[in-house]
């Protein structure tokens, strides 16, 4: 009735979208080529990092002071948002047993600023959740609330993925000693919401077409792509799209993940060479104006289009050739 060919091409047209399912399946595939295979390479120095960094308690107090140092050392203007979040208390980063595990960021018309949710565990996994949902709340401070339609949601996690990969940079002020054990485990994390965006949308695109779908059919499908896509790396198996309230509440959210993390990476990579272009760009995307398209602002911004044929190439040798310097991974920041 509303003139689309499918369910996954009216919800990427919700999402404001330049692209189609098609060419998010080609991006996929291109993804599965070039970057599965660096991610299996990755597995056994993200475990040798997890085990350094396991056990590590980060206090919310001193830490919450690092991040903010941190992130305005990335860019001076964060400086701002994170001052108002801290002093005016918009974020809950509460402790207690019987709370929501996710974390989110949203926008307050009533106080006309954002709020930040989330969990502090105390773990090293804590901090980049609190930066990405930062990179979120300052978009919002900065550009104010984008929730009437003209959103893309693509430029919305480059805010958030953006700011995480870049602050591995700063990870010497965040984490210290184990600066290099965060790197390695936050570089496997990255590439691995970069592939898992692919497998949830082809997953999707499969059960939102099917007429009567059943349960084994489901399990089936999803654990074939798990294994396609190494997504068994971390636990994922045929049941695990059960768990995942996007499938559910925003179908096909997550490519959107691949697309921006395809940004944030670069952005990574440049800034391992010249962090003031990294920033520079960063705050392209960041201060757009608010009909700014996803393709168009890559380009103002001097970022690769994710949907160009040899993009993916260039980012996966560039993460090679950090990843595996001098033939092993050393987790240095070049410094």
């Amino acid at each position: 009735r509303l003139g689309y060919d499918s369910y996954a091409e009216y919800r990427y047209a919700c999402q404001n979208r330049e692209y189609s399912p098609e060419e998010a399946t080609r991006l996929s595939e291109r993804v599965r080529t070039e970057l599965v295979p660096l991610l299996s390479g990755l597995k056994g120095n993200f475990y040798l990092s997890a085990g350094r960094l396991y056990g590590a308690v980060f206090e919310q107090g001193p830490t919450m002071e690092r991040i903010g140092t941190a992130v305005a050392s990335i860019l001076p203007e964060l400086s701002k948002p994170w001052d108002y979040m801290i002093e005016h208390g918009m974020y809950d980063l509460g402790t207690e047993c019987k709370r929501m595990p996710g974390s989110f960021t949203t926008y307050f018309e009533t106080y006309g600023a954002p709020f930040l949710f989330s969990a502090w565990t105390g773990g090293f996994e804590t901090i980049p959740t609190v930066i990405h949902e930062f990179g979120h709340y300052a978009a919002f401070y900065l550009n104010g609330d984008t929730a009437d339609g003209k959103a893309v949601l693509d430029l919305a996690e480059i805010d958030a993925q953006g700011l995480e990969l870049m602050s591995i940079l700063q990870y010497d002020t965040i984490y210290g000693d184990l600066s290099e054990a965060a790197e390695g485990a936050e570089l496997f994390y990255a590439l691995y919401t970069l592939i898992d965006g692919c497998a949830e949308d082809a997953f999707q695109q499969y059960a939102y077409a099917q007429t009567e779908p059943t349960v084994d059919a489901l399990n089936r499908e999803y654990e074939r792509l798990c294994r396609e896509y190494g997504l068994d790396a971390l636990g994922a198996e045929g049941r695990s799209w059960t768990q995942i309230p996007h499938t559910f509440q925003s179908p096909f959210y997550y490519i959107s993940y691949t697309t921006s993390m395809c940004a944030a990476l670069e952005l990574y990579l440049i800034g391992k060479r010249n962090s003031a272009a990294a920033e520079e760009a960063y705050k392209t995307i960041l201060m757009r104006p608010e009909d700014a398209q996803f393709r168009e602002t890559l380009q103002k911004a001097g970022l690769r289009d994710p949907f160009d044929p040899g993009s993916l190439t260039k980012t996966a040798l560039e993460l090679e050739r950090i990843i595996h310097k001098d033939g092993k991974h050393n987790g240095t920041n070049d410094r």
